[in-house]
């Protein structure tokens, strides 16, 4: 049974299946952010999926004006500036992920791990055939709960060096800080 929220749920997410019930795959749904890391969005499941991916895609677009990568180079660059030291208040609670893939992962620096342009990571899948097993090998989940940002690295094989992961939690927990909109004063 179709109905306008589930229209409007195959429109903003492509069509995609979802990895399980509670998990809503963003991947291509908010604008460049996508075409540079794939998104993967979690709410409960009784909540407004609408609204939700609506606002993530307004709070993912805002900030990031010349494309994440450029905001992933700001960041390293004022890494140490404790004005991004804040805590941020969220309107809904959401949860995305940074995925890397095998190919950036092999790279012998941080900078080309991280910063290594993949506008094709998902190219090998098809929505239509409910292809939703994404070839990548980590993963960076960041959580808000209530006021504050939790970092999880989850789903490695082993392949990345202890140093790699520190540098990820770093560069991704002041990316996202500077994605996410000022508290109100």
């Amino acid at each position: 049974v179709f109905t306008l929220d589930t229209l409007g749920l195959a429109f903003l997410t492509h069509g995609r299946q979802p990895l399980d019930s509670q998990v809503l795959d963003l991947s291509r749904a908010v604008g460049f952010f996508a075409h540079h890391v794939p998104v993967v969005l979690s709410a409960p499941t009784e909540a407004d999926s609408l609204a939700i991916l609506r606002s993530t895609q307004r709070t993912l677009a805002t900030g990031i004006d010349d494309g994440l990568l450029l905001t992933l180079v700001r960041r390293l660059r004022h890494f140490d500036d404790a004005a991004q030291r804040q805590r941020y208040e969220i309107d809904s609670p959401f949860s995305f992920s940074y995925l890397a893939n095998t190919e950036a992962l092999n790279s012998p620096t941080m900078d080309s791990a991280i910063l290594r342009e993949q506008p094709d990571m998902l190219a090998g899948l098809d929505p239509s055939l409910q292809q939703t097993q994404m070839p990548f090998v980590g993963a960076i989940v960041a959580k808000h709960i209530g006021n504050q940002l939790q970092l999880t690295i989850i789903g490695l094989t082993g392949r990345v060096s202890p140093d790699l992961m520190e540098q990820w939690l770093s560069v991704w927990s002041e990316t996202l800080y500077a994605l996410l909109p000022s508290p109100s004063t």
